[in-house]
Parts: C-alpha cells; structure tokens; sequence
C-alpha cells in the first residue's frame, strides 16, 4: 500500500510546476529577433529581444528595434516596447517542459536616438499590450532556450540567471 501511495506521489510531482529561484527558466535570455515577428520588418535594420522570467514569477519582455537611417518614418530612432504586469509557471510533463503565460500586462513604448528630434518619444502606453497567454512549450539546453511556437518563438541566449 505504501508503495502504491509513493508511485503516485512521484507520478503527479513529475507534471507540477517548479517556479521560483530554482527553476532553470528563471533569467533573462535575448536573441536578434523582432517581437511577433518571422522576418525583418520593412525599414528596420536590427531587432533585438530579452525576456525575463522572474523568481517571483513574473514575466518581462524588450523588444528593441532601430529602424534604417535613410527611411522615411521615424529614421535612426531606436523603439523599446516594454511589456510588464505578467506572471508565469512552468510544468514538466509527459510531452516536455512548457510555460504558462497569464492574462493581464500592460506595455510601454519609447523611441531615442531619432535622427529627426521631435521623433523622440518618451515611453507611453502602446497598444501591444501583453505577451500571448496560454501554453508555450520550450527546451533548455545549457545556456540556449527554445521557444517552439507563437510569438515568442526562437533561439535565445542566457544573460543573467540562474
């Protein structure tokens, strides 16, 4: 009877989650990728994106674009969307490990650096508004995350972290 209890103790502790300082997601990883995005949009010369998953279980993402300096909006400006406010939890299953994103979030945008001055903006609410929720599977190999689908698919680096 025992025996029994056990095996399905461990059964069930294999699929909780295991957020907190010691989950492996816990850091800040970053790739060049544009946010919600499969290709180089039009007029941008280089994305860059961080996403930060908190020991308090919140989540954070930055994406940065600076567009080409010869376009005609918004020339050589940097924009930064920040998206906060949203909290996650990891799960190791029978088909790997995911992250669930809640609802909720807010996100700010910021342009610097514009060659044209009155192009600067200082951040302000924006219409992205939150990172998709639901079920994203991932894969942590050493320091690489991978992100299988949705608008945070990719290959990211570690940065700081666990």
């Amino acid at each position: 009877m025992f025996h029994r209890k056990l095996a399905l103790v461990l059964v069930l502790a294999a699929g909780c989650a295991t957020n907190g300082p010691d989950d492996p997601l816990t850091g800040t990883w970053s790739n060049t990728n544009c946010f919600g995005s499969t290709t180089m949009p039009m007029d941008i010369q280089s994305c860059g994106m961080a996403i930060t998953f908190g020991a308090d279980l919140s989540i954070t993402l930055v994406d940065s674009r600076q567009s080409l300096p010869a376009t005609a909006v918004y020339p050589r400006c940097t924009a930064i969307r920040r998206v906060t406010g949203q909290r996650f939890s990891t799960a190791r299953g029978a088909q790997g490990m995911s992250f669930t994103v809640s609802s909720g979030g807010s996100s700010t945008l910021e342009r610097t650096g514009c060659a044209i001055e009155t192009d600067n903006r200082a951040p302000m609410p924006d219409s992205v508004t939150s990172i998709p929720v639901g079920l994203t599977p991932y894969q942590l190999s050493g320091e690489t995350l991978t992100i299988a689908g949705g608008s945070l698919a990719g290959v990211y680096a570690r940065v700081s972290g666990s």
